[in-house]
Parts: structure tokens; sequence; C-alpha cells
């Protein structure tokens, strides 16, 4: 590994850190939590440019008022070029505590990947149809959009990188007695990936989730695993 390309991976951690300092300077007084989501998926081919994806996430609180959840997200890929593919999928997502609330969605979303120097960068658009259980419109789907970016550096040792993601979400429209158009929260997560195998990889480390609410906002501060597992 080049020292020029050290030294800009230890300027990407420090300054991701700086971020992550400031915003809890920010928003110290918001309604906090302390989460653990843990994330395992997997993805194999069907045939040609299509391959399946299957997706479980459990997330739990730990401190603060119990929000357990769970995310089941199968989808499948359409591979447009190496670097580029189309998804779509289905998921359900209900909320467990403090009592039981279903969802359904489906959704769509346009990927992109291309490494550049050691940098692996994704950028991914997501459009969600969601249809939420007791609201006063629950044959209304709410539309939400999703902008994800995401970069892996390379680091002095070998098969671990530093991974920098961040995705905005946005409400599309309202719904009454759920959704309010405008934005919806911010992800922000910094952690290492370990590649373990050729089909294998771990990621783990900090997530930070600004969510904005009717009255007052709150701040997720995560413990966040992610386990891929990819069928070749």
């Amino acid at each position: 590994m080049s020292k020029s390309l050290f030294r800009t991976w230890i300027f990407c951690a420090l300054g991701a850190l700086c971020g992550l300092f400031a915003s809890f300077n920010a928003w110290a007084d918001l309604d906090t939590r302390l989460e653990s989501w843990n994330l395992f998926f997997v993805t194999a081919p069907i045939s040609g440019q299509w391959d399946v994806y299957a997706e479980a996430q459990p997330r739990l609180t730990l401190s603060g008022t119990a929000n357990h959840r769970l995310l089941i997200r199968p989808a499948v890929r359409y591979r447009i070029t190496p670097a580029l593919s189309g998804w779509l999928g289905y998921a359900w997502t209900p909320t467990f505590e403090p009592g039981f609330r279903n969802e359904n969605r489906i959704w769509q979303q346009l990927q992109y990947e291309v490494p550049f120097r050691g940098w692996t960068f994704n950028l991914r658009s997501r459009l969600e149809e969601r249809w939420i259980a007791d609201t006063r419109e629950a044959g209304q789907p709410a539309y939400r959009l999703r902008q994800w970016f995401r970069a892996l550096i390379s680091t002095p040792i070998d098969l671990l990188c530093l991974a920098l993601t961040d995705e905005a979400f946005f409400n599309l429209n309202t719904i009454d007695g759920g959704t309010r158009s405008g934005f919806d929260q911010n992800r922000l997560f910094i952690g290492g990936n370990w590649r373990v195998s050729e089909m294998l990889s771990i990621e783990g480390g900090y997530l930070n989730n600004l969510v904005n609410l009717p009255s007052n906002d709150r701040m997720n501060h995560v413990l966040y695993t992610f386990v891929m597992w990819n069928i070749r």
C-alpha cells in the first residue's frame, strides 16, 4: 500500500470521527437510544445475469424505550453491467415493542459499484412503497426515497478495509397517522470490513441514526454487525 493512500485513509478516518463527535455535541438534547442491529444476507446466482438475494435483520433496543424490530427482505438482482445492477424486492418489517405493528414493503433500486485506486465506491438509489398498519389511510402506500453512499478503503492490514457509509431517507408523501413528507432520517456508519474468504465478509462498527419525528427528534447509537455471504 502506498504512503499517499495510507495518509488518505487516516485522513478519512479522522474526518469521520470528528463528524461523529460534532453530531454528538449538536444533538446532545435529543431523545437517545442504544441499539444493536445485526444484518445477515446471502446472494446466489439464478441464471445468466440474474441473482437472488435474502436478508434477515433483527434489531434490539439496549437502553431507552424498547423498539424491537425484524426485517426480512428478499429480492432478485439483474446485473445490467459489471458495475450497475437493478433490484426488485419485498420486505416484511414488523415492530414488536412497545406493541406489535405490521409493515409490508415493495422496493426497487439501482446500485452502482466501482473500484478506484484502492477504494471501492457504491452508490444506491432505492424507492420503497410502504403499507403501514394502524394508519388512518392503511390502504394508501407511503413512498420513500433512500440515497446511499458507501466507500471501502484499503488499510495496511491485508483483507481489512475501512468502511464509511451514509444514507439519507426522504418521505415523498404524507399518510394520516403515519409518515410526513420531507426528510425522514439519516444513517452514518464507520467501521471495519474483514474479508474472511472469497465468499464471506464480516463488517462491524458504529452507526449514528438521526430520526426526524413530529415531537422530539431521536438519535440512535447503534452497534452494527453485518455478515455477507456471496455464493458463486
